[in-house]
């Protein structure tokens, strides 16, 4: 886990913004450029590894049933029991089924595991969220 060098950069990221240094704009800038760049190789080594035959597994079909509806469901005992409300509590909701991220495909990859299960997971899930998502948000309904 210490040689994760993600986990490092979030120690460091945390590290300045306590210290209450600011970076110098152009050095942020830079890193914002890298960061842009970063995700959008993600997204294309997401694309790459998809096998549309892994969708229809039934491993990638729990894989995303578990991280969304496991997700939801631990989250909604959460809230129960600590009685949130309004924004805080949707907020808590939504993000515990938030689809499977893509730094599952960089630790699948990293860990020598299946990265075309680790790809395909990731993108059935992330099209289930167009869904569910902004039904989750109007069942929700934070603001009203």
């Amino acid at each position: 886990v210490l040689s994760f060098p993600p986990l490092w950069g979030l120690i460091v990221a945390l590290a300045i913004n306590v210290s209450g240094h600011r970076l110098p704009v152009d050095l942020a800038d830079g890193l914002g450029l890298v960061g842009r760049l970063i995700l959008l190789l993600s997204i294309l080594s997401v694309g790459i590894l998809f096998d549309a035959k892994l969708v229809r597994s039934s491993t990638v079909f729990l894989a995303v049933l578990m991280r969304v509806a496991l997700g939801f469901l631990l989250a909604w005992l959460f809230v129960t029991v600590f009685g949130l409300t309004g924004m805080t509590r949707a907020v808590v909701l939504l993000a515990s089924a938030a689809p499977i991220g893509f730094s599952v495909l960089v630790i699948a990859n990293r860990e020598h595991l299946d990265r075309e299960l680790a790809a395909s997971a990731a993108s059935l899930s992330a099209l289930f969220a167009l869904v569910y998502v902004p039904l989750g948000l109007w069942c929700l309904n934070p603001a009203g």
